[in-house]
């Protein structure tokens, strides 16, 4: 898989990476304010972040319609089995490309983030759950757990267990409902033993972001993947 990306490069002194994926219907570039937000912390200025972009794809549940997606929905997001497994597995070897990429250019495994939101939360649930590489952590915002039972029965991975995860949901998310998000992250702990999930309810909030999930967000980089050297303390994220 060979697609575009949006890459923001860190102000100062790179050392960290996170790998976010947009969801559904959106872009790279729809989530670059995430890098321009977390660069005005010296806190958070030595992280690259890289956006890829999803390929434009049928989506069944949309009537076919053709727009950028990191896999085909063919039921509600709330139905088993409603997600092309095919197309997950891919989009996670492609995060795994990224992953490469980031060792390639001077970051260690133990700097970099993978992430996303909605689908791309998917992906990033999935990701922590099968790939063999062990990673600095997980962010995975207003998303779902898919193919949680070949996961479970077939495909899971124990690299990851205790990696630090970051799982954010709004309570009035019609789209992706939040007791989905509840039962993934009970899933993951449950099911699938991870043992150092950190779990953020936001009330009200629908199938978006807010300020306050930003700053959490945001306080789960720094003290997952902190700069190497001295910062400005005083420096706010926002």
């Amino acid at each position: 898989m060979s697609l575009s990306l949006l890459r923001i490069p860190a102000l100062i002194n790179p050392s960290a990476t996170v790998i976010f994926l947009h969801g559904l219907g959106d872009t790279g570039n729809g989530w670059r304010s995430l890098a321009d937000y977390a660069h005005q912390s010296q806190k958070l200025a030595h992280i690259n972040f890289v956006f890829p972009s999803a390929p434009y794809k049928k989506v069944t549940v949309a009537g076919g319609q053709v727009m950028p997606a990191w896999f085909d929905i063919l039921k509600p997001a709330q139905a088993p089995g409603g997600q092309d497994e095919g197309d997950i597995l891919e989009t996670v070897k492609y995060v795994e490309s990224l992953i490469a990429n980031e060792i390639a250019g001077g970051i260690p495994t133990s700097k970099i983030v993978i992430g996303g939101f909605s689908q791309g939360s998917a992906i990033g649930m999935t990701t922590a759950a099968i790939i063999s590489e062990k990673v600095a952590g997980f962010t995975c915002l207003s998303g779902f757990l898919p193919m949680k039972d070949q996961i479970k029965n077939e495909l899971q991975n124990d690299v990851n267990k205790d990696t630090p995860i970051f799982i954010a949901h709004g309570t009035s998310d019609k789209m992706v409902h939040y007791s989905n998000g509840v039962a993934s992250k009970d899933f993951m702990i449950d099911d699938l033993a991870f043992s150092n999930v950190e779990w953020h309810s936001y009330p009200g909030m629908a199938h978006s972001t807010s300020n306050q999930e930003m700053v959490d967000f945001f306080t789960f980089l720094e003290k997952t993947i902190p700069a190497d050297g001295p910062v400005n303390c005083n420096a706010d994220f926002i």
